[in-house]
C-alpha cells in the first residue's frame, strides 16, 4: 500500500473516491436520478446572475446563487429562487435545502420561506454556517394527469 497527499480534488484519486463512495450510496439507498438545475440571466453573453443545482428524489439542493451587484435588490435573486423551485415542483419534489454563510444570504432565505434547521457557530474565517430547509407547496392538481417530463427551456 502507498500514501498519496493531494491537495487538490482535481486528482484522478478524488474522482476513484467519489465515484466509489455513490456506487456504495447506490446499494443502500432509494434509486432517484440526481438532475442537474440551472437556471442563468446572461448580460452581453456572460452570466449576469444564476441558480445552480440539482434534485434528487424530492428534494432540490441549491449550490450556488448569484447576481451580480448592480442587480442585487431588483427582485433578480427572487426570481431565480422561484423558478427553480417551480422546477423542483414539475420534478416532483416536497422540500429545498440550502446552504449560505452568515454575510452571504440567510435573510433573503428566510424571506422566502426557509428555515434555518442547524448553525455551525463561529465557522472558521467566515463566521455562521447556515443550514436551512423549505417544504415546498404541493403543485395543484391536473386534470389532465401529471405534469409532463421536463426537458431544458429558456426562461422566460
Amino acid at each position: 500500500m502507498e500514501w498519496i497527499q493531494i491537495d487538490t480534488g482535481a486528482a484522478p484519486e478524488c474522482r476513484e473516491l467519489v465515484e466509489s463512495l455513490a456506487a456504495y450510496n447506490r446499494s443502500h439507498t432509494r434509486r432517484a436520478a440526481i438532475r442537474p438545475v440551472g437556471i442563468y440571466l446572461k448580460d452581453a453573453g456572460r452570466v449576469a446572475a444564476g441558480i445552480s443545482g440539482y434534485t434528487h428524489g424530492s428534494c432540490l439542493f441549491i449550490q450556488y446563487l448569484w447576481v451580480e451587484q448592480p442587480l442585487r435588490g431588483r427582485g433578480v435573486g427572487s426570481r431565480l429562487l422561484r423558478q427553480a423551485e417551480q422546477e423542483a415542483l414539475l420534478r416532483g419534489c416536497s422540500r429545498a435545502f440550502v446552504d449560505t454563510f452568515e454575510f452571504q444570504a440567510p435573510a433573503f432565505y428566510h424571506r422566502h420561506g426557509y428555515q434555518t434547521v442547524y448553525t455551525l457557530q463561529e465557522h472558521p474565517a467566515t463566521g455562521d454556517h447556515y443550514f436551512l430547509a423549505k417544504d415546498l407547496p404541493a403543485p395543484p392538481a391536473e386534470a389532465d394527469g401529471p405534469a409532463p417530463a421536463c426537458t431544458p427551456r429558456k426562461a422566460p
